[in-house]
């Protein structure tokens, strides 16, 4: 558990986390001026909730494979990539809040839900699914990205029911 705790000024990574299926919870913390604030390999069954996340030089959160992650009600903003980077599998992607990234979310995974995220302010976009399928986007709001709001490059669902995005 990581929890109540500041990392500032990280010259690589301020929670890194390879291999591990372990449920490691990251709560409550803030990230200001990391290369990437957090960053698993292969890392599953995580719980990323109500962070904020600021200044990073590349991504706010980096997950690249594994499965079974939640990312919750995190705040993630001014990140010279992307402020979430997604390519585990069976993930759930619900209510955060991501203003004035590249791409806000970056979804490279499959079989995710991707919910009630507000992504706004983006200098190229709000949510990319790149070559990805199965994913459910819905309830999602994507207000003034500059080069698109929805960008995609799979085969996923964009609405659920009759809710899709706004």
């Amino acid at each position: 558990v990581f929890s109540n705790n500041n990392f500032t000024n990280c010259q690589d990574c301020g929670i890194s986390m390879s291999f591990s299926s372990g449920e490691t919870i990251i709560y409550d913390n803030v990230f200001y001026d990391c290369k990437y604030s957090i960053y698993g390999l292969s890392s599953s069954n995580n719980n990323i909730t109500k962070n904020k996340i600021i200044n990073s030089t590349f991504h706010g959160v980096k997950l690249s494979g594994g499965s079974n992650n939640v990312l919750y009600d995190n705040y993630i903003r001014d990140c010279g990539s992307n402020g979430i980077d997604i390519g585990s599998s069976d993930s759930k992607i619900i209510d955060n809040t991501l203003k004035n990234n590249q791409v806000g979310l970056l979804l490279g995974g499959s079989y995710c839900q991707v919910k009630e995220n507000n992504i706004l302010d983006s200098t190229i976009g709000g949510i990319s699914a790149l070559s990805t399928n199965n994913n459910v986007i819905y309830l999602n709001r994507l207000s003034r990205n500059f080069v698109y709001n929805a960008k995609e490059e799979g085969d996923n669902h964009w609405y659920y029911g009759n809710q899709g995005n706004y």
